[in-house]
């Protein structure tokens, strides 16, 4: 297994989807089960499997300790896209809404602001509940849109989206109500919350990240979510919020 979890970092809207497409090459989801992403990718867009191969470069791009990233998340837009204009698929629709949050997060306000990646990505996630209304992943991704827009907009951003921090957290019990055992939700969420910088939701950021790290992992990907909340888990009992926000986050800023 090639995955480095000490370099790995979730940010909110940004965690990949963690389960593997049916439809996938059987050769790609072995290679992404070992943390292969590269080669999973590469195998999936040989089969034109375009939604797979956006999510295995994804994964490449959230725990690869390489600082280029920049060309991952533009490859990973590609495919997605290309996905989506071949099929009426949630999966490419959530895929997509990812890279436009990665791209969103590494952009200036003003940039994202220009670029539209927010309307695009609340799109992207409204369709995809719209076709899956128990999607986890999908309630957890307009979790995160909501924290995220109210975190960085402010009350102006709050307002230009119709974002609200109450929606955000909603939407995240949600999506662990859903799925309470998937590690990544959790972590997703407790990342969130640290960003979030409120004192009262200490408690939760602390349980959710104690249940990450318990979570049982099911691929290379998983794996590296669990032991990157026991990391972020360490620091946050040894350190405080602060120091836990800045290592589950710094790489993407």
């Amino acid at each position: 297994m090639r995955v480095r979890p000490a370099a790995f970092a979730v940010f909110a809207f940004f965690c990949v989807l963690p389960a593997v497409t049916a439809h996938a090459d059987e050769r790609a989801r072995h290679a992404y089960a070992a943390g292969n992403f590269m080669a999973a990718a590469a195998l999936a867009e040989g089969g034109a499997d375009g939604s797979f191969a956006a999510r295995a470069l994804l994964a490449e791009a959230v725990t690869s300790e390489s600082g280029a990233i920049d060309p991952l998340i533009a490859r990973a837009e590609t495919n997605a896209r290309a996905a989506l204009a071949r099929t009426d698929s949630v999966d490419a629709r959530l895929q997509l809404a990812l890279a436009l949050g990665l791209k969103a997060r590494r952009a200036t306000l003003g940039e994202a602001l220009r670029q539209g990646y927010a309307r695009e990505g609340r799109a992207l996630i409204d369709a995809a509940l719209s076709r899956a209304p128990s999607n986890a992943w999908a309630h957890a991704l307009r979790g995160a849109w909501h924290l995220e827009i109210v975190r960085r907009g402010g009350r102006a951003g709050a307002a230009l989206y119709g974002a609200r921090a109450e929606a955000g957290i909603a939407a995240f019990e949600r999506a662990r109500a859903l799925a309470p055992e998937d590690a990544a939700i959790a972590y997703q969420y407790a990342v969130a919350l640290l960003e979030r910088d409120d004192p009262a939701d200490r408690a939760t950021i602390a349980a959710l990240i104690d249940a990450a790290g318990q979570c049982a992992a099911r691929d290379a990907f998983e794996i590296a979510i669990t032991r990157e909340a026991r990391r972020v888990g360490k620091v946050l009992a040894a350190e405080g919020p602060a120091a836990a926000r800045r290592a589950a986050t710094a790489r993407f800023d």
